[in-house]
């Protein structure tokens, strides 16, 4: 592959898994060699952002929400959070049955809120 035509790393890592292997060689214009990419380099050049582009929301999302009354002290949520070892915890109020949100606390608010 040459040099030039590495402009994405997940173009390089399906090359990788499409033809099995798990050596590129990069070349420059004179077919010289340039580098020789391996799943542990481009692990290494990859940036938290491009993970990001490859994640769909419905992957990292938390499917099981903890919740509680907008009227729990914030002693009883850190409590809680840490049983439940989640990182936020959802306000409710039941009307018709029904929950409405109405607001979030995350473990940052309780840090300030001590602070």
């Amino acid at each position: 592959m040459y040099e030039s035509e590495f402009t994405d790393l997940f173009f390089a890592v399906n090359l990788l898994q499409h033809h099995r292997i798990r050596h590129l060689p990069l070349v420059d214009e004179q077919n010289q060699l340039v580098e020789l990419l391996t799943h542990e380099s481009l692990r290494q050049k990859s940036r938290p952002v491009d993970l990001l582009r490859l994640r769909l929301v419905n992957e990292v999302m938390t499917r099981r929400v903890i919740c509680a009354a907008h009227h729990v002290s914030i002693l009883a949520i850190a409590r809680l959070m840490a049983e439940n070892r989640v990182s936020s915890f959802m306000f409710v109020q039941t009307q018709q049955s029904r929950k409405i949100r109405v607001g979030i606390v995350s473990e940052r608010d309780i840090v300030q809120f001590q602070a």
